[in-house]
């Protein structure tokens, strides 16, 4: 005899994706209340770069920001459109423009999983009001939208992909992960093929060769931030009276360490680059060598889970060792892992795969607030230029270290997951 459904036991469901509803709106509103506060009444000061894009546009194209693609100049010509030739307009604009997107990000990730959304917001709030005041929110909604289409959409999650590597070019090597030699994987390529050819033939009609290439030039020209994890030995012992290492602001726009083992450290930078980037070619391989041996029939649901696992593991793997191999690491680069972390926690089915998943996002949370924990709130300290602050030294050895065991997990897992795809 079959149990009679009661209205309260039909209605709880609804109920229940309420309340989480509610919930996330109320965290949403909970932490950008108080981002809001730090950025307005403790950090007003990291307005600065957004100072530094509306100076700069009174050049034409071919000539301003040539540390970042054309794509982005467009953007914010289109934000210096709209608010006119008034600095506080132009702040106000392009924080509400960075608000914006950080709402579709919360409602494409809502869309999968409440935890996801609840995630990002956390993850966001931690790393603080630079969210705001930095452009680095636009590649990661890009990331974060490109994996959500996965398996849905898969000609606009290539394209998607293209438009992160137009904005800040190394997302190009983040296609890699996502396509395979099945049709859903091919099809992302040719989003990513037709998307990246718009945008870069529209660079080379208003740019030109020379503009197009700069953003290139500019990195490699680059010296040692003091935020990067190859700087963390030099930024340890510059926290030490007398220890003959300096710290000076460039003409790259960022706070270089300065020492004698610091051509030491450009080179690991340099060889830590090349093994990040043929650890990415490896585990892209390793995913379509996976592929490729499922039948040719149709994939299960639970196949497609798992390869939509395998891939968001392996492009959150491939951010985190193109971050901490980098001689550059400023504090707006974390917002890159948002969408990739975000998806991950939400994903996993079985006990071990959440347990992984949880205690990857809880170390990255710690990551994110030692992030903001150096920049902006010890940063004074940290980068005088004789002798760094302890508290602020201490904060940024232990994030750094804390991102580097993150990289080597991220890979492991994304190996394990990939070898997962067909059992």
């Amino acid at each position: 005899m079959s149990t009679p459904v009661t209205e309260s036991d039909s209605a709880s469901p609804l109920s229940r994706n309420t309340l989480t509803s509610v919930a996330l709106v109320a965290l949403w509103l909970g932490t950008r209340a108080l981002m809001l506060w730090l950025y307005t009444e403790r950090h007003r000061y990291i307005v600065g770069d957004v100072a530094y894009y509306f100076n700069s546009l009174s050049a034409p194209d071919t000539e301003t920001l040539r540390e970042y693609p054309l794509p982005i100049v467009w953007f914010l010509r289109l934000v210096h459109l709209i608010s006119g030739d008034r600095f506080p307009a132009f702040e106000f604009v392009f924080a509400v423009a960075m608000v914006l997107f950080d709402i579709i990000a919360v409602l494409v990730l809502a869309r999968r999983s409440k935890l996801s959304a609840g995630y990002w917001v956390l993850f966001t709030a931690a790393i603080g009001p630079l969210l705001w005041v930095r452009l680095d929110i636009m590649v990661a909604l890009a990331i974060c939208i490109s994996l959500s289409l996965l398996g849905s959409s898969d000609h606009a999650a290539g394209a998607f992909m293209a438009v992160a590597a137009g904005l800040k070019l190394w997302p190009a090597a983040l296609i890699a992960p996502i396509a395979s030699p099945r049709r859903a994987g091919l099809r992302r390529l040719t989003g990513f093929a037709v998307a990246g050819l718009v945008l870069g033939l529209a660079s080379l009609l208003f740019g030109g060769w020379t503009r197009s290439l700069s953003p290139l030039g500019w990195q490699s020209d680059r010296g040692l931030q003091v935020e990067a994890v190859p700087a963390t030995w030099p930024m340890a012992l510059h926290g030490f009276p007398d220890s003959g290492y300096t710290v000076s602001y460039t003409g790259f726009n960022a706070y270089e360490v300065f020492g004698v083992s610091v051509p030491y450290w450009l080179h690991v930078s340099a060889l830590a680059f090349l093994v990040a980037w043929v650890l990415i070619a490896l585990m892209s391989a390793w995913l379509w060598w996976q592929q490729h041996r499922l039948p040719a029939s149709p994939v299960t649901s639970d196949t497609a889970h798992r390869v939509l696992v395998a891939q968001v593991s392996a492009v959150l793997a491939a951010i985190l060792l193109l971050l901490v191999a980098n001689k550059t690491l400023s504090p707006q680069y974390m917002f890159w892992l948002a969408g990739p972390l975000a998806l991950g926690v939400g994903l996993p089915r079985s006990v071990l795969g959440r347990s992984v998943a949880y205690l990857g996002g809880s170390a990255a949370l710690i990551a994110a607030a030692l992030t903001q924990a150096v920049y902006p709130i010890t940063y004074g300290s940290l980068v005088q230029p004789y002798q760094g602050g302890e508290l602020a030294t201490a904060l940024l050895v232990v994030r750094n270290l804390l991102l580097l065991g993150l990289a080597v997990g991220g890979v492991v897992i994304a190996f394990l997951t990939a070898r997962r795809i067909g059992r």
